[in-house]
């Protein structure tokens, strides 16, 4: 089971200026059913349209996720931090244990995947099922990810 995986497409395409986390427009969508999917299927991802197979469905929730709002990028010593704000689904229904976040352009098939993020090894271990309630994507307090050498 994978648990967090960064793309190996994002990390060669946020190398060759394919990405400015600043401003491009980010969105984060739940996925379901991703517990027997190995880290390396998830790495070679692409784009949203290989995802978008686990997409969950439910009360509420919109097909392709809601936008996310990135955080300046910021500097913890030599180390490099990517964050986003918490992403909020309100009134849903609906099953997930995993979510993706990727680069939103035209269509699904363009639109290239950044990281898999598994929400069932949370501290409350299992799947998240919101039953007519909020639903609050809170990410860690050291951002999404780190880049250090």
């Amino acid at each position: 089971m994978a648990s967090t995986v960064i793309m190996r497409n994002f990390k060669r395409g946020l190398l060759s200026n394919e990405f400015d986390l600043d401003s491009d427009t980010l969105y984060v969508a739940l996925l379901s059913g991703t517990q027997s999917i190995a880290t390396s299927a998830f790495e070679q991802m692409i784009n949203f349209s290989e995802a978008q197979v686990y997409e969950t469905s439910g009360t509420n929730y919109v097909a392709g996720g809601i936008a996310l709002s990135a955080k300046p990028i910021y500097l913890n010593g030599s180390t490099a931090v990517w964050d986003c704000e918490d992403a909020l689904w309100s009134n849903v229904t609906l099953n997930t244990d995993g979510c993706v976040i990727y680069k939103k352009v035209t269509n699904a098939n363009d639109s290239p995947l950044i990281c898999f993020i598994d929400l069932y090894s949370l501290p409350t271990v299992g799947v998240k099922s919101p039953l007519n309630g909020d639903f609050i994507l809170q990410f860690n307090s050291l951002g999404i990810f780190n880049l250090l050498s």
